[in-house]
């Protein structure tokens, strides 16, 4: 239900926990997910990009990460991402925002995006 809201940026940062093997911690890889999220929320859904620019800032300024560590695979985060919880079927599901703090009203609490969307 509703909780699934609490789901933004854990998709991209579970994959991300997982392929650092967990060197980068969950709250760290989570904001990293929570900024990735929110620029394919904004290429594909309307996401406002003033909101991911907002949403960069604050957590550059708390002093946490917001880019994928560098050389990770596209093949390899899909790859982790399909074994997330959210995940149907294998297909790979997002907690993405309408505006900061809701999701589209027309939109079920977790979206399936296709993985041609996704962008390393």
């Amino acid at each position: 239900g509703c909780r699934a809201l609490l789901n933004f940026g854990h998709t991209v940062g579970h994959a991300v926990e997982a392929l650092s093997d967990y060197r980068i911690g969950h709250g760290r890889a989570v904001t990293i997910g929570m900024v990735a999220e929110a620029r394919l929320a904004a290429e594909r859904l309307g996401f406002p990009n003033e909101d991911v620019q907002r949403l960069e800032r604050l957590i550059k300024r708390a002093g946490l990460p917001t880019e994928l560590p560098s050389g990770t695979s596209r093949a390899a985060l899909l790859r982790s991402m399909r074994r997330d919880k959210k995940a149907r079927d294998g297909r790979i599901r997002y907690a993405l925002p309408a505006r900061l703090g809701s999701l589209p009203s027309d939109q079920a609490w977790t979206v399936e995006i296709p993985e041609s969307w996704v962008r390393v």
